[in-house]
């Protein structure tokens, strides 16, 4: 790897179908680079486990469906929705027609739920969770958050309502469940909130494990917020963000 300021040619072509986990892969080369360097600036161990994790997941992903990876390429998606109660009374009309809809996704294209701070994309993902315990026995859900308090928040609030409180269980990391020898297609849902704060390999950990054709996927989270951020010292030359 050049540690010259010059962009490599793969970056510099930008993003697509046929380079999707070289473009990544080499975007996590360099940023593990710069963190040992770093690391030795500040006598510090570099630690690049999690690296190995991100290459490995951005190399899964792509063998995912297309219209998965790219969804403004897919021209279709199958909902069938049907009435429901709330289980909350303080969800408006535009939350309530979200949970419907992701009630009704069988499968690709993700589906997203954005919008500014305190609008209830979280709310909104605890009804649906909560919908589907109700009304599905079959389903297995994998909640994900950037952050262990993200993370308890909607533990939180997914006990105060749900009573099989034996059927959740807390990880600290969904590479876990992988080390575990939980299979692709084990989980029916996989709900990743606040998914604007982490970067594209981040967010593919568990999707590019367990993801399945019929599986859905839904991201939450608000895109015009500050993002995840490699080293301001790594942003300047090469002028890209994960």
């Amino acid at each position: 790897m050049s540690t010259t300021k010059q962009i490599p040619n793969i970056l510099s072509g930008g993003l697509t179908r046929e380079n999707y986990a070289t473009f990544f892969s080499v975007l996590l080369d360099m940023e593990e680079m710069h963190l040992k360097e770093d690391a030795r600036s500040h006598n510090m161990k570099s630690i690049s486990k999690n690296m190995k994790w991100l290459s490995k997941a951005v190399f899964a992903a792509e063998k995912l469906e297309m219209e998965f990876i790219f969804p403004s390429e897919s021209d279709k998606r199958v909902i069938e929705t049907t009435p429901i109660i709330p289980t909350c009374c303080l969800l408006n009309k535009e939350q309530m027609y979200a949970v419907k809809m992701i009630l009704g996704c069988k499968g690709a294209p993700p589906y997203l739920i954005y919008g500014p701070p305190r609008t209830g994309k979280s709310t909104t993902l605890v009804e649906t969770i909560l919908q589907l315990f109700k009304t599905r026995n079959d389903t297995k859900m994998l909640v994900c958050a950037p952050s262990n308090s993200a993370a308890d928040y909607l533990l939180e609030k997914i006990m105060s309502k749900e009573s099989d409180k034996h059927e959740i269980f807390r990880l600290y990391a969904v590479t876990l469940l992988n080390d575990k020898g939980l299979e692709q297609g084990h989980f029916s849902h996989i709900f990743l909130d606040d998914a604007a704060q982490v970067s594209e390999p981040e967010s593919m950990i568990p999707i590019s494990y367990f993801y399945l054709k019929k599986m859905v996927v839904v991201f939450a989270g608000d895109h015009m917020q500050l993002g995840p951020l490699p080293s301001e010292n790594f942003i300047s030359p090469f002028h890209v963000v994960l």
